[in-house]
């Protein structure tokens, strides 16, 4: 399999009924990416979508380092990323929540604009990013299937790395497009209300997953989604064997 045919069949499930299994995390994603372009500066400043493209990147980034890292069976990172699931997914929750918490408003933070406010913007995503890919079990596609039989053998798991990765940045292309469609639509309303509305309903977005993740239920959510509307889909858990 080449990259390009990782990176293609990746976006190439959210036009089949694969989309149901990446409800997983396009929800939280959405919400992540169209709140932070609503609270990145005064209303109508077009430099609010520059800035939450840049975020989204930052939070992909650290999904697909999770992503990616987890499928590589033989490695250590691996090894050491499942062993820390329970105490990664508590962590993640509560960085979820606090995000959540300011998008509602019921968090602040002073200075909004200084340097320091700025690095914790990037920090948040880029945290945020590997909380949901440590909370996020993938149904396996046949793309996937494919490329997590390369990345558990030792002797190809460099080549399955970088096709996780390619797949990963797919998924990355399709919501960070759709998040910032919309961001750029509610930008253009030049509603006060409006935004401020979809802005407290992306923190209650947030805090749905937060709970779920802090009380250990993605899995039930994940088994509706599927059991509802991808009854036949295998589980990452199925296709990667681990020690």
């Amino acid at each position: 399999m080449s990259v390009f045919t990782a990176y293609f069949s990746s976006i190439a499930s959210f036009f089949s009924i694969w989309i149901f299994c990446l409800f997983q995390i396009i929800p939280f994603f959405m919400a992540f990416i169209v709140g932070a372009a609503l609270t990145g500066g005064k209303d109508g400043d077009p430099r609010r979508i520059a800035g939450a493209a840049l975020l989204s990147l930052i939070s992909f980034i650290g999904f697909t380092f999770i992503f990616t890292s987890m499928g590589l069976v033989p490695t250590a990172i691996s090894k050491v990323i499942f062993n820390s699931l329970s105490l990664g997914n508590q962590i993640g929750g509560v960085v979820i929540g606090v995000i959540g918490l300011y998008l509602l408003g019921v968090l602040s933070f002073e200075k909004d604009g200084s340097s320091a406010m700025t690095a914790a913007r990037y920090a948040l995503a880029l945290l945020f990013g590997i909380a949901v890919a440590l909370a996020y079990r993938p149904c396996v596609t046949p793309a996937l299937t494919e490329i997590y039989k390369i990345a558990s053998n030792p002797a190809s798991v460099g080549e399955g790395g970088v096709l996780l990765t390619a797949y990963s940045l797919g998924i990355a292309t399709v919501i960070s497009a759709a998040g910032l469609a919309v961001s750029w639509g509610i930008e253009k309303a030049s509603s006060h209300r409006l935004e401020t509305v979809v802005k407290n309903f992306c923190g209650a977005v947030l805090l749905v997953i937060a709970g779920l993740v802090l009380t250990g239920n993605m899995t039930t959510y994940k088994s509706f989604l599927v059991g509802r509307f991808v009854p036949d889909a295998p589980s990452a858990e199925s296709e990667i064997k681990r020690d």
